[in-house]
């Protein structure tokens, strides 16, 4: 079935608000939303599906991204940034760490158009993709918040919010711009009472 039919969860049903999302899939790579893809059940965080716990060797999130690049599913990182606009990701700390690599040997020209979602601050984010995460924070889950949630899915919430209020506000801004916007953005959702106008 395509790709954008067989991940349900609410994590992409925020994504899905925004555009048709590719998925980054620790079995199957990076996977184009139309395409047609087997059912599975792999992740590289903690769990009963655990990658790492069915193979040999040590936990590498980025050495078995580079393992799985080649299968017939996966496609160019290149497909992300074709065309113009700004490309926006949401992913959790594991994943992060897993396409980390692959994303900083990306030219500066798509760098600048990347805008990336992760929950709390993680560990390792290499210094030059630091400056593309948008600081999100558990202020997405004051009383103002019309997307408050669960952990699990706070990167696509973050996203999906991001579609809603700074891309549309400063389409065609820049990182700094737009961290600067996600900031003023927190210190409203602090400040805004419950029975206050939402936003």
């Amino acid at each position: 079935m395509p790709a954008s039919d067989l991940y349900q969860g609410r994590g992409f049903g925020h994504a899905r608000t925004v555009a048709r999302p590719f998925v980054i899939s620790a079995g199957l790579g990076l996977v184009r939303p139309e395409e047609l893809i087997p059912s599975y059940s792999l992740t590289v965080s903690a769990g009963a599906d655990d990658i790492f716990t069915r193979i040999n060797g040590r936990r590498d999130p980025a050495a078995w991204w580079c393992a799985i690049r080649s299968n017939p599913f996966s496609c160019p990182m290149d497909a992300l940034f074709e065309g113009g606009g700004i490309v926006l990701m949401a992913l959790s700390g594991p994943y992060l760490a897993m396409v980390a690599d692959e994303l900083e040997r990306r030219p500066e020209s798509d760098l600048d158009r990347l805008r990336i979602f992760v929950p709390g601050s993680p560990r390792h984010v290499p210094p030059r993709l630091a400056r593309l995460v948008m600081p999100y924070d558990g202020r997405m889950n004051s009383p103002a918040s019309e997307l408050r949630g669960p952990l699990t899915d706070f990167a696509p919430r973050a996203l999906r919010d991001f579609a809603g209020t700074a891309l549309e506000a400063l389409p065609d801004g820049d990182v700094s711009q737009h961290a600067a916007f996600v900031s003023a953005r927190m210190v409203e959702l602090e400040t805004v009472p419950e029975s206050g106008p939402r936003p």
